[in-house]
């Protein structure tokens, strides 16, 4: 059964984790990006079918830059679903292709955001 989650726009994975000294962190902007989509999904239950396929489609639109590197998503977006217990694990066990695609808004106003689809 294919799920489709409805995600805004992660932050580059420049800016997921920080360090000090010996310590590593994750940032304020990861931390409240989390939260927030954490609230977004809600109550889920696990994917049951592994290995699975994830298909990651950015969505243009204002909190996109088109000079971004589309890679950088992918990180936040999977590690997302392993703090919300879609996902059991993110290693090739669990997790045998990703896709990560662009597609252009539909009107220049439109926000931008995050489809994600496990297979």
């Amino acid at each position: 059964m294919n799920r489709i989650y409805t995600l805004t726009i992660p932050p580059s994975v420049n800016h997921l984790y920080r360090r000090r000294g010996r310590m590593t962190f994750r940032t304020k902007q990861y931390i409240d990006w989390l939260t927030e989509n954490t609230i977004n999904i809600g109550a889920t239950k696990p994917h049951t079918v592994y290995p699975c396929q994830v298909h990651l489609t950015i969505v243009g639109g204002k909190g996109w830059r088109s000079t971004r590197d589309l890679d950088n998503s992918l990180k936040a977006c999977i590690d997302l679903m392993r703090t919300v217990g879609v996902l059991r694990e993110d290693n090739t066990d669990h997790v045998n292709q990703i896709t990560v695609s662009y597609v252009e808004p539909k009107k220049a106003k439109d926000a931008a955001h995050a489809l994600l689809v496990i297979y």
